[in-house]
């Protein structure tokens, strides 16, 4: 089988396999996770790499869902200043993110700014924060 091939068809969707050597020579695939960025995890900066990992790991699924897949989407082509702002959003209270990214609050003026908003806009589309069929 042509592993290293298929591999590489499933980083050109996102999708990131790990490979375990058995010792025999024959490699296989013990795990997979969906990120769906446009380049590898490998290819992106380790800041990049940890704001993936905070987006996807915030303690509850909703945040999971819609901060995650927002971020994983479009990371790969934030600038330094939106990597910042993306930092203090990441810093929110599950809560009020998902209040806020839901629409049943609005953002507060004191914490509104264009990351948010535009997470917000994307969070309100349908199937927001839904996985992606492969």
């Amino acid at each position: 089988s042509d592993l290293p091939g298929q591999l590489g068809a499933y980083a050109g969707q996102g999708l990131e396999r790990g490979l375990q050597n058995r010792g025999d020579g024959a490699d296989r695939v013990v795990h997979a996770r969906l990120y769906a960025t446009p380049m590898t995890e490998t290819e992106l900066s380790p800041r990049r790499r940890r704001m993936i990992f905070r987006a996807h790991h915030r303690g509850t699924k909703e945040a999971d869902l819609m901060v995650g897949r927002f971020v994983s989407r479009h990371i790969a082509g934030f600038t330094e200043a939106e990597l910042d702002e993306l930092e203090a959003v990441l810093d929110y209270q599950d809560t009020d993110l998902t209040d806020w990214l839901t629409g049943r609050l609005p953002i507060p003026d004191s914490h509104a700014c264009p990351m948010l908003s535009r997470m917000a806009a994307e969070c309100a589309e349908p199937g927001a924060g839904m996985p992606s069929a492969c």
